[in-house]
């Protein structure tokens, strides 16, 4: 198992640096056992057999482009803010393990679907069927998705705000200059946690049901 740790990161490092560390680096001081290169070579070649020499790694990121290819978003002015924020889901996505359940293409498009009901953009049946059949996803599984990127995005806030209300408490106490840093502080984060994150996530469980299956109507 040490030996296919060292080689997995020999190879990360050999495809994302442009100065590969040295073995010796990238072995745990105080180890069981040190590798010499040769070893590692040899593990790192099983380690490419059973990957099949694939070493992309696919994520839901992958696909966004992609489907805003499948809406014409590529005319669309805000485009690149778009895609910037189904970026932003995707990887707080990818945080929650429920999420690993699912292929990174039904994530791409809960991401999506997340995000257009956000922005209020393309909110129509025809550009979700677009984006479904796009991505060659089933409905069903992308609107399971949806379901935990909704709670995803929901705890998030919960934590921002959790954060924000800690460190305003602990400059009550402090000068007048800090409770003036305090106020303004809360009232700035709070506008930017509100634009990052409008939409659904605030919304009652009954609204968001509602949302949910005009999303994915059943007929």
């Amino acid at each position: 198992m040490q030996l296919a740790s060292v080689a997995c990161l020999s190879l990360a490092a050999k495809m994302e640096e442009t100065h590969v560390p040295l073995l010796l680096d990238l072995q745990v001081k105080g180890a069981e056992y040190v590798f010499d290169a040769g070893t590692v070579q040899r593990m790192e070649l099983i380690v490419l057999g059973a990957l099949k020499w694939r070493m992309i790694t696919v994520t839901p990121v992958s696909y966004i482009h992609h489907g805003a290819r499948t809406l014409g978003l590529q005319h669309y002015h805000h485009c690149r803010n778009f895609i910037l924020r189904c970026s932003e889901v995707a990887l707080c996505a990818v945080k929650d393990p429920r999420t690993l359940g699912f292929r990174p293409s039904v994530v791409a498009a809960a991401t999506m679907m997340c995000t257009m009901r956000e922005t209020k953009a393309l909110e129509n049946a025809g550009c979700e069927s677009r984006l479904l059949s796009g991505l060659k996803v089933d409905k069903v599984a992308v609107r399971k998705c949806y379901h935990f990127l909704q709670e995803s995005l929901g705890k998030t806030i919960t934590c921002k705000r959790r954060a924000l209300n800690s460190y305003s408490s602990s400059l009550v106490h402090g000068s007048p200059q800090g409770v003036l840093n305090s106020n303004f502080s809360c009232n700035s984060d709070y506008s930017t946690v509100n634009c990052a994150f409008t939409g659904p996530s605030f919304e009652t469980s009954g609204a968001k049901k509602r949302k949910i299956e005009d999303l994915f109507p059943t007929h």
